[in-house]
């Protein structure tokens, strides 16, 4: 995402989901969880993923279920278009 100030980073969000059956998701550029979300699935989350609009997380439960979560861009920012996505990871990581 980026903040969009004067001087603005880069910074990630990502999603976590596991056996406990809480998702959570995570700005890397806050030392706490932006949202942490306890009562969603029964059983274990088995898969999260991002949609193509950045800001829908979509989650399935071993229960069977599954689940939207709505993240407004002004909690994370602006998603970077592919192309600087793709030029910054290629500078932090080298190319693939």
């Amino acid at each position: 995402g980026d903040g969009g100030g004067a001087a603005s980073a880069a910074y990630s969000v990502c999603a976590l989901g596991g056996q406990d059956c809480v998702v959570s998701v995570w700005v890397t550029c806050q030392p706490k969880a932006l949202v942490v979300v306890r009562d969603l699935f029964k059983e274990d989350v088995l898969d999260l993923s991002w949609a193509a609009d950045g800001s829908t997380l979509l989650c399935c439960s071993m229960d069977g279920s599954v689940a939207a979560i709505q993240i407004e861009p002004h909690e994370v920012g602006t998603p970077l278009p592919p192309a600087e996505q793709a030029a910054r990871l290629s500078q932090l990581y080298g190319a693939a």
